[in-house]
């Protein structure tokens, strides 16, 4: 890899990095909860897309606690998120575990996430398979 290539991946670290540990300390977005089957994992960061096809923007992420709970940030601001009523795709991002997830967790236009919000909804419960986390069950 050239030191061209390794310095911009390590700005693009560090900007994801500074933006997902700022939503740890924003309160009062739509609430969520991801589950692997029966686990929970912090440090994975759930963000939520709006489009079809293969366009899809950025709405809005959160990260999780050990406990798999997070509360969505608008993307690009440092405000909650409060969930307008729609259709999205979700993927997720590793901030700290070393997970690899496979296409349809982390690219939008294949995304096997996916939530039907209304306004009656009161909070995310996103669910996914255990298997992902076998990695990290044999370490």
């Amino acid at each position: 890899m050239t030191i061209r290539k390794q310095i911009i991946l390590g700005i693009l670290f560090a900007c994801i990095t500074g933006c997902q540990q700022r939503s740890a300390e924003i309160t009062g977005g739509t609430p969520g909860t991801l589950r692997f089957g029966s686990q929970t994992i912090g440090d994975l960061v759930v963000v939520l897309h709006r489009g079809t096809g293969t366009t899809f923007e950025q709405v809005g992420f959160g990260r999780t606690n050990n406990a798999g709970e997070f509360q969505l940030v608008v993307q690009g601001k440092e405000e909650p998120l409060l969930l307008p009523p729609g259709d999205y795709v979700v993927t997720l991002e590793s901030l700290g575990p070393p997970i690899t997830f496979p296409k349809e967790y982390i690219m939008a236009d294949k995304a096997v996430l996916k939530v039907s919000w209304t306004e009656s909804s009161a909070q995310l419960d996103l669910q996914a398979p255990e298997t992902l986390l076998a990695p990290l069950n044999k370490m």
